[in-house]
């Protein structure tokens, strides 16, 4: 049991580095599922390359080619500073079969992660049985992704900071509970336009609250009016300033 933990632990210290060093810059963007573009550095390599940032070396050609076709997200979870359910999203009944399932899970991520300082700066990542996670707070709020083992957490990170920014963009920056209960239609629709089946579709934030925004005031969803104008608005502002960069 010892040598197993150690060895659970040299994995999460390795992903931490590995994810902390190739996400100094943005993160990339993942579109229905398969576009994702080809970084100069592949993980695991650490050699210049041109295969896809979910490769890595050790992987057989089976494991890749299953990696590349389909990056699947088990679950999104959002909960407060007590580790209770502000917004969740399970893609993997197998994995959680009830809601009794599904809340101890939430507890065991809470319980390990929420002292961690780091991930009120930066997207940080941890290993709980047969699951990589990564995760980010703000305030009184705390974003989680799920993965398989053997997800790439880059891969997975650029899921959590797209649906974690655009949620900011909706909530014009005031990101804690209150605000996202106050607008919870707008969370929820960002969650199904980030993840589709436990396949991302598209992380770039101000693409998701443009959509987000648009759809709500499309279906006249319960949401306020300004607040839809200036999501929408905030948005537009992101895309222009990603477009002259």
């Amino acid at each position: 049991k010892h040598d197993k933990a150690k060895v659970r632990n040299d994995s999460t210290g390795s992903r931490r580095r590995e994810l902390h060093r190739l996400s100094r810059g943005s993160f990339p963007s993942v579109l229905n599922g398969s576009s994702i573009p080809k970084p100069k550095t592949t993980l695991g390599s650490g050699k210049e390359g041109d295969q896809p940032l979910f490769f890595r070396s050790q992987n057989s050609p089976q494991e890749n080619e299953k990696m590349q076709a389909c990056p699947q997200v088990k679950n999104i979870l959002v909960l407060d500073s007590e580790g209770k359910r502000v917004a969740v999203k399970y893609y993997s009944d197998e994995d959680w079969p009830t809601n009794g399932a599904k809340e101890a899970f939430e507890k065991t991520v809470f319980s390990k992660t929420h002292k961690t300082n780091n991930a009120r700066a930066e997207v940080e990542v941890t290993m709980i049985g047969s699951y990589v996670i990564v995760y980010k707070f703000v305030d009184d709020l705390h974003f989680f992704v799920t993965g398989d083992e053997d997800q790439n957490e880059v891969i997975l990170a650029s899921v959590l900071q797209g649906f974690f920014e655009a949620v900011g963009i909706l909530l014009r920056g005031n990101v804690e509970k209150r605000e996202a209960l106050e607008n919870l239609d707008l969370i929820l629709l960002c969650l199904d336009e980030t993840i589709d089946g436990g396949v991302p579709l598209e992380t770039d934030p101000a693409v998701l609250a443009s959509k987000v925004a648009s759809h709500s005031m499309d279906s006249g969803a319960p949401l306020s009016e300004q607040t839809l104008a200036q999501a929408l608005a905030t948005a537009r502002e992101h895309i222009t300033k990603s477009l002259l960069k």
